[in-house]
This record gives structure tokens, sequence and C-alpha cells, in this order.
């Protein structure tokens, strides 16, 4: 089965949660907003699938072992804590999709201010492995003859 190259995969969830904005911005009908809602739900649970399997801040090692350690319990489900910065954004948009007024843009601005900050918080907190994996081989030492012939 062919695989899609690295540079395509790593953008499908950007793609989709921006496809979904352009959709939910530029078309009028309910089709159109469902279409782009369901668009932008698929990128950020991508987006948030991919964040928990490159999460490095939640294993510890004991010995040679890596030991999983389990998430703390909080206020929210997880599920909700961890779409709440999409949730932030999507709101933000919203208000400026359905609101037609200048009175209504600072509070989505903020709104999608927040949303963003907290992405790049997370991001920043959960020290995630890069997603293109090099393996470096470190040759031997090589004695090189420098003398003159």
């Amino acid at each position: 089965m062919p695989m899609l190259p690295r540079s395509v995969y790593e953008l499908l969830p950007s793609l989709y949660l921006m496809t979904g904005i352009v959709v939910v911005l530029n078309l009028e009908s309910k089709i159109g907003f469902v279409s782009g809602a369901v668009f932008y739900w698929a990128g950020s649970k991508i987006w948030i699938m991919r964040s928990n399997a490159r999460r490095r801040d939640l294993y510890r090692r004991k010995g040679t072992k890596r030991i999983r350690i389990k998430p703390p319990k909080g206020v929210i489900p997880l599920g909700l804590y961890e779409a709440l910065p999409f949730l932030y954004i999507a709101c933000g948009l919203y208000l400026v999709a359905q609101f037609n007024q200048a009175s209504i843009y600072p509070s989505a601005f903020l709104l999608i201010l927040a949303g963003v900050t907290v992405l790049t918080m997370r991001s920043n907190a959960r020290a995630h492995r890069s997603a293109a994996r090099v393996s470096v081989r470190v040759p031997r030492k090589v004695r090189y003859d420098l003398s003159m012939p």
C-alpha cells in the first residue's frame, strides 16, 4: 500500500482545520456549515491523537524500562480538556461568521488568541518527539595518516 509523503502527512490536520474554517466562513447554507464543522472536527481530532502519541512527558524511566504515567485527573473529562483550544478557536470564528458587528470582534479575537495560546503552551510543556525521526550513525574513530609521502 503506497504511503503519503511525510510532508503531506504532517500537513493533513492543518489542512483539515483550514478547510473547515474556510467552508464555514464562506458558505451560507447549513450543509456548508455542517461539512465545515466536520472538517474542523476531523482536523482537531487527528491533531490531538498525534499530539498524544508523540508525548514524552507521560513516561518515566525505571532502570531500562519506560513506564507510562497516568495523566492527572482534572475537573473536566480528558477528551474535553484536549479539545478546549479548538473549541475556543471555533467559537471565535463562529462569532465572526454569524455576527457581523464590530463590537463582537474583540471577543472573537480573544477567544482565538486563547485557543492558539493554549495550543502553544501545551506543545511546549509536553516535549513532543520529533515527527521525523532520523537515525544517525556515529562513525568509528578513524585514524588519518597525515604524513607526507
